[in-house]
């Protein structure tokens, strides 16, 4: 990379940096900036130096903070990185435990007018794949949030966040399926795991993985909402279910082709036969045979029928 190049992502990285300080309530000092940016503390003071002559930051009581051009241009940066994020998982479906280098590098090439035409193309998602709000003109303050590990056993969460930092824990994560907006709680922790659960899965996580997790708790509405429904690839063959809600982690065009299907909420959908394979499963919506993935039924969530469920009971009784 040529050196001017080299100059600008490093001032870009930097004040990256001081703006996630400023939202985390941390100081930001030349140590912390060395360290973010990969520069001994030597270098990191002429980088610093160089950004006040161009007017991105200043230095008050020896910590570092944004001018409002520097704000600007991390907060430009922050929508662009998350955005592309969002593109990636959404749109060109590269697993999500990918995409945080890969926006690293996109960032930094993304223009204003690019970006606001990529957010008008997604149809301006709030948040991205790790429930990080994406900002618009200015960076909203985040939802207040606990870490999995501090919060109490037996209450109802929902992941509001999952930390892309260190990899290796982020990529466990989301190998077992956990992700923003899912409603779950704690039923075992001991110091070498924590055990949750949805309602219908279990998930054992190491206390160090589970510490990358934010939660905060559920409104009452939400917990009796997940309590009575569950879903779709667990509704029982020839039941009937009514469509509550598609998961909030199902978005771009996987959202959009459910959506065009008639899997909306309050349409009735019934299971009507599964594939040789069982990968697949056949589902009747407003008079139509739709063919559904198992993972694609799994963001869908109904509340079962009782008249399917009674009349069903009924014909094994007699």
């Amino acid at each position: 990379m040529p050196g001017f190049a080299r100059d600008r992502v490093r001032n870009e990285d930097a004040v990256k940096h001081l703006l996630t300080c400023k939202q985390r309530g941390q100081p930001a000092t030349i140590d912390s900036l060395a360290g973010a940016v990969g520069l001994s503390n030597r270098r990191a003071l002429g980088l610093v130096e160089r950004m006040e002559a161009s007017g991105l930051l200043h230095t008050a009581n020896q910590q570092l903070q944004l001018t409002p051009a520097g704000e600007e241009l991390a907060i430009h940066l922050t929508r662009a990185h998350r955005l592309w994020e969002t593109y990636l998982t959404d749109e060109a479906g590269m697993n999500v435990a990918r995409v945080h280098r890969e926006a690293d590098r996109a960032e930094h090439h993304l223009t204003p007018h690019q970006v606001d035409v990529l957010d008008e193309q997604l149809g301006y998602p709030h948040t991205d794949p790790h429930g990080d709000l994406i900002p618009r003109a200015a960076i909203t303050a985040p939802e207040t949030a606990t870490p999995l590990t501090d919060f109490p056993e037996g209450v109802s969460a929902k992941i509001v966040h999952i930390e892309d930092e260190p990899p290796a824990a982020f990529s466990q994560i989301v190998a077992v399926g956990l992700k923003p907006g899912r409603i779950i709680r704690i039923i075992e922790r001991n110091a070498v795991r924590l055990v949750l659960t949805d309602n219908q899965d279990q998930f054992s996580l190491a206390p160090i993985v589970a510490a990358c997790i934010q939660v905060v708790p559920t409104i009452s509405r939400a917990t009796r909402e997940n309590e009575s429904s569950l879903s779709l690839d667990r509704l029982p063959l020839n039941a009937s279910g009514e469509v509550i809600r598609l998961d909030p982690a199902l978005r771009g065009i996987s959202r959009r082709r459910l959506l065009d299907l008639g899997v909306t909420p309050g349409t009735r959908i019934e299971p009507t036969l599964a594939n040789l394979f069982g990968k697949t499963r056949a589902y009747r919506v407003r008079g139509t045979l739709i063919a559904l993935r198992h993972e694609q039924a799994r963001e869908v969530w109904v509340k079962p029928c009782m008249d399917k469920l009674t009349a069903k009971n009924g014909q094994k009784g007699s």
